[in-house]
């Protein structure tokens, strides 16, 4: 009886022990529990890394022929359950080159190294940004938040495939965190056509192949698409915001291209006084307006211009449309005139 007793006991004192082990191993996950960790934990499923492989035929000097393999690498998020995918135009450049040649494949890679095909259903170089399509059903899909009120300061995380770590050694997103350093930021037109302005910028790290990837914040929503960094700088990286690629991904998915085909009905020239003076009027503007030859153009859209370098980097920064109606401030004998255009 009294060893049946001293059982008893011991078994009291280890079961007690092991459950205050895992009570105290319990309080230690969920101290380490954070609102990054979760916002982290909600958004890492929908990333994925971008990879398109090349096969082109070249030739030496001497004319012999060789096959040229290559690659490049980028990131992306899920936003269906159906298998659109975001990322940056440039990450898919080489595919929708109209002068490439040789051989392209489109890869989506997934937490855990899994592959599959994509295709890509539209791009927009002028905004940087590309929908891409893989088959299936049930993806885990980033959510997407709102970028119109955001405050500087604010917890955000870049989630995304730098240096192609996801697909090569983590099998999962990589993420920085960091707050929102300013927004709104105004980069205009770059040489390659691409209008970089509102954009959101961060002192999360931003390295090459974070590019596509998501911007989230602390609900793990994400807010933009990481999409280029300061060369000087390790820590300033740049993301359009989410409610302007929301707009260009619905028109990608009805359209596959957005449509800025713009017909003026006007002929312009450069003078050499740094003014823009208008050369042609198509009658149907003629009718329409109080256009006429020789008028100069000082600005359009309260946006003070001078050559058609000027005009056409307006146009573009203001993403007109046609059908939209833009604001041109005329000088005519001396008097200043504002005239409504509707484009076409």
């Amino acid at each position: 009886m009294k060893i049946k007793i001293l059982f008893l006991t011991l078994f009291l004192v280890i079961s007690c022990n092991s459950s205050s082990d895992e009570s105290s191993n319990d309080d230690i996950y969920n101290l380490k529990q954070t609102a990054i960790t979760n916002a982290i934990q909600k958004a890492s499923p929908g990333v994925v890394g971008i990879h398109v492989e090349t096969k082109k035929l070249v030739r030496d000097w001497y004319g012999r022929a060789r096959l040229s393999e290559g690659g490049g690498d980028g990131s992306g998020f899920i936003v269906s359950k159906d298998g659109y995918v975001i990322t940056n135009a440039h990450n898919v450049s080489s595919i929708i080159d109209p002068n490439r040649r040789g051989q392209y494949k489109l890869f989506v890679t997934f937490s855990g190294g899994s592959m599959l095909d994509a295709r890509i259903i539209g791009y927009d170089a002028q905004t940087d940004i590309a929908l891409l399509k893989i088959d299936g059903e049930d993806f885990p899909y980033c959510a997407l938040g709102n970028s119109e009120n955001l405050s500087v300061g604010e917890f955000v995380i870049a989630l995304g495939n730098p240096f192609n770590l996801f697909a090569e050694s983590t099998k999962e997103p990589i993420a920085s965190f960091g707050i929102i350093s300013a927004s709104n930021a105004d980069f205009g037109v770059q040489s390659n056509g691409v209008v970089l302005d509102n954009m959101i910028q961060t002192d999360a790290a931003v390295n090459p192949g974070n590019s596509g990837g998501p911007l989230v914040d602390a609900n793990g929503d994400v807010i933009g698409m990481n999409t280029l960094r300061r060369d000087e700088s390790s820590n300033i990286g740049y993301a359009i915001p989410i409610n302007k690629i929301k707009n260009i991904v619905e028109e990608l998915k009805i359209r596959g291209s957005i449509d800025r085909g713009i017909d003026f009905g006007l002929g312009f020239i450069n003078l050499y006084t740094n003014q823009l003076m208008i050369k042609y009027v198509h009658p149907r503007v003629a009718l329409e307006t109080d256009l006429s030859v020789y008028d100069i153009v000082l600005s359009v859209n309260d946006t003070k211009v001078s050559n058609i370098k000027n005009f056409s980097d307006v146009i573009k920064r203001s993403d007109v449309r046609p059908g939209d109606v833009i604001k041109l401030k005329i000088l005519r004998d001396d008097k200043v005139k504002i005239v409504n255009l509707k484009t076409r």
